[in-house]
């Protein structure tokens, strides 16, 4: 709740001040990008656990990565871009606030 009055500016939230924020205080490590309260191990576990949830999502619902074209918002670091690419995602447009 603190970060929010950090980086609101009335109703506007200042989306640019709060990620050079998180970046400088975490550098490259994915607590600056992810959950801020766990270590970045413990970060790198959860994008493995959801990774794995996906991949099961996707093969339930007879996806074909190959004939599929992906728009993802919000890509980050590119852990789900490389988790696409390697199950044979071609059609690929990643877009992040930063």
């Amino acid at each position: 709740m603190v970060e929010w009055f950090r980086f609101t500016d009335g109703q506007d939230y200042r989306s640019k001040n709060y990620w050079e924020y998180r970046h400088s205080k975490y550098g490259f490590d994915l607590r600056g990008v992810g959950d801020k309260t766990k270590s970045h191990e413990e970060n790198v576990m959860l994008l493995n656990v959801g990774t794995e949830v996906f991949l099961k999502v996707c093969r339930q619902a007879n996806v074909l990565f190959k004939n599929t074209a992906v728009l993802d918002i919000g890509c980050g670091t590119g852990h789900f871009t490389n988790v696409l690419r390697q199950n044979g995602v071609q059609d690929y447009l990643g877009i992040d606030i930063v």
